[in-house]
């Protein structure tokens, strides 16, 4: 359902007023061509309006060819053909001058199983540990997890201690990973708490955004459960549910996220429900299973009249890829009465043919690195990246057209 006239006309009135804020910016050279503007959600605080209408301006655009936008890494600012010359020789420069730092040592801080095939932590640490010593940096280590079947019962290392280790080696920088942190704000108070960020140049790369005001490079989930639940209204869905077995901070942003594609879309906040409704203290493998199977069940039975077009978010791969198995054979089938999205494009999403949002995992490396270098430089005006997901669709979200079924 449409919004009213006088909604849409004040809507249409914001947006446009911040297109032309943005282009006047551009234009005075605020952001050069080839930069990266600001996240919505630090523009829509900057302007003082909602995320919505920030993205709505940022899409006009790049319809126009003013902005760019690369779903890895963020919104450019487009180059010319000579512009583009320009920014290639200003990046050879860059290079340089970050090889000039052959003396900056670097400590990592982070937490990981190095026998895990699977553990994101490793992926981003290759792509940091690239860059930074393409930048001429020297590296070390400190991994919080103790290695297993060395020290039986040898409790992680504190923040302090892995820093206090790192120093004695000769770190001048840092760089901390929070991954997998169920709460990435205490663990930025942690790294505070050890290092003076004011005096000792740090960066810290997080699955969320945070209060706290440390140099970071995160993954934006609002972004990823807007684009989720805008490729499902994009592909004909008309009724969207987002599948969250447990609470956490990222699912609810993805939540938030979701919901405001629908408002930009210009639906009322009803097209979107979430399943279970209200706020689920799940833990546990069979909690989750459970509530799985509910969702399954519901979801299959017959509807009394044409329903709408059902899109589920999963909070992400793992809860579709249940989903699926649960479904499998029935009579309502992916693809004709239902689409399903999930985040982190596991490997088994490829086999299953589901939509995911895949993970900017190389690219929270590379930007962190760079990021501490030109702190190591001396430039500290970018203290915050903001990082998207790339879509990848499959079957799961394209509805076959009446005379397929």
């Amino acid at each position: 359902m449409k919004v009213s006239s006088h909604r849409r006309f004040s809507t249409v009135r914001i947006h446009e007023r911040i297109q032309a804020d943005l282009q006047k910016r551009i234009g005075q050279g605020q952001w050069p061509p080839g930069a990266l503007i600001p996240g919505c959600k630090q523009l829509a605080g900057e302007y003082g309006v909602s995320v919505g209408s920030v993205h709505q301006a940022i899409t006009d655009l790049v319809r126009d060819g003013v902005l760019r936008t690369d779903n890895r890494r963020g919104t450019f600012v487009v180059e010319s053909e000579n512009t583009s010359r320009d920014s290639a020789s200003r990046v050879r420069a860059s290079t340089e001058e970050l090889r000039a730092f052959t003396s900056a040592s670097i400590g990592i801080v982070a937490g990981f199983d190095p026998d895990s095939a699977d553990d994101w932590t490793l992926t981003i640490l290759e792509s940091f540990e690239r860059t930074a010593a393409a930048g001429g940096a020297r590296l070390f280590l400190s991994n919080l997890l103790p290695l297993r079947g060395q020290t039986p019962n040898q409790a992680p290392k504190t923040m302090a201690q892995a820093v206090e280790e790192l120093t004695k080696q000769g770190a001048e920088a840092f760089a901390f990973f929070s991954i997998y942190d169920y709460d990435a704000n205490h663990f930025a108070e942690r790294v505070m708490s050890a290092v003076d960020i004011e005096r000792v140049p740090a960066v810290l790369i997080s699955w969320d955004d945070l209060r706290a005001p440390v140099p970071h490079v995160f993954y934006d989930n609002h972004y990823a459960g807007y684009q989720a639940a805008q490729h499902l209204l994009q592909n004909g869905c008309e009724q969207l549910i987002f599948l969250a077995p447990f609470d956490a901070d990222w699912a609810r942003q993805r939540i938030v996220g979701a919901r405001l594609a629908v408002s930009a879309a210009g639906l009322t906040p009803e097209v979107l429900t979430e399943y279970p409704s209200g706020t689920l203290p799940v833990r546990w493998a069979e909690d989750i299973e459970l509530v799985i199977e509910t969702f399954a069940r519901e979801l299959m039975a017959p509807p009394r009249k044409k329903s709408p077009r059902v899109g589920v978010i999963a909070a992400h791969d793992d809860v579709a890829h249940r989903l699926l198995d649960k479904v499998h054979g029935k009579r309502r089938k992916m693809g004709r009465d239902f689409a399903v999205i999930g985040f982190d494009d596991a490997p088994r999403s490829r086999v299953l043919g589901l939509t995911s949002l895949r993970p900017p995992l190389e690219d929270l490396g590379a930007e962190a690195a760079r990021l501490l270098l030109q702190r190591l430089r001396g430039n500290v005006t970018s203290t915050q990246v903001r990082l998207c997901s790339h879509l990848v669709p499959r079957l799961s979200t394209q509805f076959k057209q009446e005379s397929e079924k």
